[in-house]
């Protein structure tokens, strides 16, 4: 069967779906041309080992392309893509044996521990994700940076209808002083019916009657958002 495409230097605008069944093929050459798009079919493609594509208008990549674990080498340098590179691309501390996406205006994603990836500068440093409702360092898939965590990683502690400056507040407090108390902060029952929480008839926080609870760490700035706050009871706790 046919082994190698070379379709370079032409003016093609996409190429056939047909191709995937070409199911010997090993190599594909279809640069400087005007694709804008690869077919899905070329996941079909079962031992495919050199795709290049580059210094064309490609504007996505599919993932299932991405994934194809025949390739030794995909070159796309030159064409339109944008965003993130696609997590197949970067899935572990090595890249694909050969790639290259330069010349587009694509980013690392930010959970790559180091180095670069398919010829783009590696990022400056971890993402962070959300884990038991505070934003921690990491390298894995759902890592994003720390103000979209900080934004979204209080989402569904408290009642939909709880105010969501307190709830932000509450939950740094939780988080930094030990994440000992007894909160039930499962994102339906509300902050004002936590333990020694008490709330004005508004929904504000009035009142934090926490003494001996055994809290430990250090007393986070976020608890000066607390506007409507009237007592604070912090006494026989390990705070520092």
């Amino acid at each position: 069967g046919l082994r190698s495409l070379l379709l370079h230097s032409n003016h093609l605008r996409e190429l056939p779906w047909t191709v995937g069944e070409l199911d010997s093929l090993e190599k594909i050459d279809v640069r400087f041309n005007r694709l804008t798009f690869l077919p899905i079919t070329l996941a079909q493609l079962k031992t495919l080992k050199t795709l290049d594509a580059s210094e064309n208008l490609i504007q996505s990549i599919h993932p299932s392309v991405c994934n194809m674990h025949s390739l030794e080498k995909l070159e796309l340098k030159d064409n339109s893509l944008s965003g993130t590179v696609p997590s197949a691309l970067c899935r572990s501390e090595e890249c694909q044996e050969e790639c290259c996406l330069t010349d587009n205006n694509l980013t690392i994603p930010s959970y790559r521990r180091s180095g670069d990836c398919c010829g783009l500068p590696g990022p400056p440093g971890p993402g962070y994700e959300c884990v038991q409702r505070q934003c921690v360092p990491s390298h894995g898939p759902n890592a994003v940076s720390p103000q979209e965590c900080n934004a979204t990683c209080t989402h569904g502690s408290c009642a939909p209808t709880d105010n969501a400056v307190d709830c932000a507040a509450l939950v740094a407090f939780y988080n930094a002083t030990g994440r000992t108390l007894d909160w039930n902060m499962d994102g339906t029952t509300s902050m004002c019916s936590w333990y020694r929480v008490i709330c004005t008839s508004g929904g504000r926080v009035s009142e934090l009657e926490l003494s001996e609870t055994g809290l430990e760490g250090t007393l986070p700035s976020e608890v000066g958002q607390l506007a409507g706050l009237t007592e604070l009871g912090l006494e026989n706790n390990w705070l520092s």
